[in-house]
């Protein structure tokens, strides 16, 4: 079973072995993230603190993460742009995910697993698929007295 937290300890072995410094920054980005479903840069900021990193730290950082593979970027939105953790040895955000058309949100339906991959598709090899189930949160259907839009 997964831990709730990511300690700083396994942040260093994780970024050193995808072959980047373990900086104070990276490693308070994957512990913001860990555990955490699609996540926007004004989330991550908000978790990580800007005592941390400031905005130019925090996305270069995060372009970093996603070049080595340990971040994956979802452009779920016209309106924005998501980012999940994807550490070795845990499995990744390969699942289906709701967007709220209200407020913005992004949720893990983690009971809606994807095919594995790679696999081949008429000659094409796919690395990777993205699924977003758009809709209105539960929240926002509340606040809305029974969802009417």
């Amino acid at each position: 079973m997964k831990a709730d937290v990511l300690d700083w300890d396994r942040a260093t072995v994780v970024l050193r072995e995808a072959g980047l410094r373990a900086t104070p920054a990276r490693k308070a980005i994957l512990k913001a993230m860990y555990g955490k479903g699609p996540l926007t840069e004004e989330e991550i900021a908000a978790r990580v603190g800007h005592h941390s990193a400031d905005q130019a730290t925090l996305y270069r950082n995060l372009s970093t993460l996603q070049r080595v593979g340990l971040v994956r970027r979802h452009s779920f939105s016209s309106r924005v742009l998501y980012f999940s953790l994807h550490l070795p040895g845990e499995e990744a955000c390969e699942h289906a995910h709701f967007l709220c058309e209200s407020c913005g949100r992004c949720e893990c339906l983690e009971d809606a697993k994807l095919t594995e991959k790679p696999f081949e598709l008429g000659g094409r090899v796919v690395k990777s698929v993205e699924v977003v189930v758009n809709g209105i949160c539960n929240g926002c259907r509340r606040s809305r007295k029974g969802g009417k839009r």
